[in-house]
């Protein structure tokens, strides 16, 4: 998107988990992408204020790895301190300057059966570019584990589409 010169290596070889499941594709465990010049993420925090982080290199294990204590590494530096709080991030044009954010709460009193939606409007034209949907879930494993989960909701020209969906993985 941002038309940035990257090297690329391998920066672990594959390995084995506890029980022995291969962890990585071949030969390669990870791989770590360096920007020649720092790769621009632009963001919105729940203020609407515009927040960012510049990207230097990102390591990322290769293959599901869920359980294994292996996880991908970003090395940056925020924009300003907004980016703490931001609830929303991509790659692209900035917003044009203060967002609109609405939040909502829906649900009961207890931790698990709540929903926080926020719709986030960039340029205050009315119209929302994104919604974010986040919950905790209980875990299938343990009563004592929390799930959080997030879901980020883009709108494309007037139609909805899942931009991104992350969960922690309930291990035990």
């Amino acid at each position: 998107m941002n038309r940035l010169t990257m090297r690329v290596r391998v920066a672990e070889p594959m390995f084995f988990s506890k029980n022995g499941a291969p962890l990585g594709a071949w030969d390669v465990g990870s791989v770590e992408a360096r920007f020649d010049q720092g790769a621009p993420v632009h963001g919105v925090s729940r203020e609407g204020q515009t927040t960012g982080f510049t990207v230097r290199s990102v390591k990322a294990p290769i293959g599901e790895q869920q359980c294994s204590e292996v996880g991908g590494n970003v090395i940056g530096t925020r924009v300003n301190p907004a980016w703490a709080s931001s609830i929303v991030a991509w790659i692209g044009k900035p917003a044009p300057g203060l967002a609109i954010v609405t939040s909502r709460q829906a649900g009961g009193a207890a931790v698990h059966d709540k929903l926080v939606t926020e719709i986030v409007d960039l340029d205050r034209d009315g119209v929302p570019d994104f919604s974010t949907w986040a919950g905790i879930d209980k875990s299938e494993i343990s009563d004592d584990i929390d799930i959080p989960w997030k879901a980020v909701f883009v709108n494309l020209e007037g139609k909805w589409v899942l931009g991104a969906y992350r969960s922690v993985a309930d291990c035990t």
